[in-house]
């Protein structure tokens, strides 16, 4: 074989390599956003129910749908206005709006084994006089990682401090919890929250 034929193949060979890699990374999760929702794995779809103790079936709540690089695209019908991340990926700020009257700002804070601790929102009423509201959740995990306390602080004043302490009750194959069950602070209710997940 010369040496033209052989520098041809080479070449061939290289872009060829760059080709798969390129292929492969265009379908690997490197977006973090799943992080927020306490999910692991190509998550394509996170549908949350609740029901109360007293209650024999789920209610629907919001539904979480991300691409199959892990990047947040929907959060059930609301609409959202933006998402600032950090060098890592992670999601540190989203800005919702529900409606034409209402927009949330959360703000996302990690400890340092990368799960988040702090959780900030901001609700602010568009055409009423109405005064902002700002709570922030305090996350406190258990030794597998899981949240097992969560302090929720009215940071404007209306209300007393509330904590909620989670028990878990089902997983699925990918390690994420299906089901679990918590105290409703206010009511003292048991409350269930159940996970209805799809993959890629």
């Amino acid at each position: 074989m010369t040496i033209t034929k052989k520098l041809i193949l080479f070449l061939m060979l290289v872009i060829a390599s760059n080709v798969n890699a390129q292929s492969k990374s265009s379908n690997s999760i490197i977006y973090k956003d799943m992080l927020i929702y306490e999910l692991q794995g190509k998550v394509k779809e996170c549908k949350y129910c609740f029901r109360m103790d007293f209650e024999d079936e789920y209610t629907e709540g919001r539904v979480i749908k991300f691409d199959n690089r892990g990047k947040l695209q929907t959060i059930s019908n609301t609409e959202i206005k933006k998402i600032e991340r950090d060098a890592n990926n992670r999601i540190t700020q989203i800005v919702i709006q529900y409606d034409e009257d209402l927009i949330t700002t959360s703000e996302y804070k990690y400890n340092t084994n990368g799960k988040v601790n702090v959780v900030k929102d901001k609700s602010q009423w568009l055409n009423s006089n109405a005064s902002d509201l700002i709570d922030q959740k305090i996350f406190t995990y258990n030794s597998k990682g899981f949240i097992s306390e969560i302090t929720d602080k009215d940071l404007s004043g209306e209300r007393t401090d509330l904590k909620s302490s989670y028990t878990y009750l089902s997983f699925d194959s990918k390690g994420n919890w299906t089901e679990r069950k918590t105290l409703d602070p206010r009511t003292e209710e048991e409350q269930y929250e159940k996970r209805v997940i799809l993959y890629y």
